[in-house]
């Protein structure tokens, strides 16, 4: 049985990941912009086919940006920081690089290609991804921790003064 360290009520909205998603969109389309016009006046071939050379460079691009700034970050892309979100793992552990990794392939890699599993969040429970199910993550949404830990932290001090 799977220990869970946030309650649901700290689950990010389905609003605030999509919101998120697009500011990461737009910044991975800038990069990549960049990196396939340099590709292309080096003579690689403008091809959206699987496995082209210009397809997986954009691919590369779109995987490497999730993955590097969820490392470097633990845990949160840009656009995550933005709207104050952050994958977790559910039972409060760190995240691994491998667990990132893992995520990254799950949510972006195969959602790339599949993009009904877009959908996904709208039918699982806690708005989770199916790199989420994958290795047992949550994105919640920071404001909300913060709050809940406040609230823990005056109903503690509460509790333990006494009252003549």
């Amino acid at each position: 049985m799977e220990s869970r360290v946030y309650p649901d009520f700290l689950t990010a909205s389905l609003g605030k990941r999509a919101a998120a998603f697009i500011i990461d969109l737009i910044l991975i389309s800038s990069i990549s912009g960049f990196f396939t016009s340099m590709a292309l006046s080096l003579g690689v071939k403008s091809s959206e086919e699987f496995l082209s050379t210009f397809y997986l460079i954009k691919l590369a691009i779109f995987l490497g940006y999730f993955t590097i700034t969820t490392l470097v970050t633990n845990g949160q892309s840009l656009g995550k920081m933005i709207f104050g979100i952050k994958i977790v793992k559910e039972d409060g552990e760190d995240l691994s690089p491998l667990d990132i990794i893992t995520r990254e392939f799950f949510v972006n890699f195969i959602l790339h290609k599949f993009q009904i599993f877009y959908m996904a969040p709208i039918f699982i429970s806690r708005n989770r991804a199916l790199g989420d199910l994958a290795i047992d993550t949550v994105i919640i949404d920071l404001i909300k921790l913060e709050e809940y830990e406040n609230y823990k932290l005056y109903d503690n001090l509460y509790k333990e003064t006494e009252f003549i």
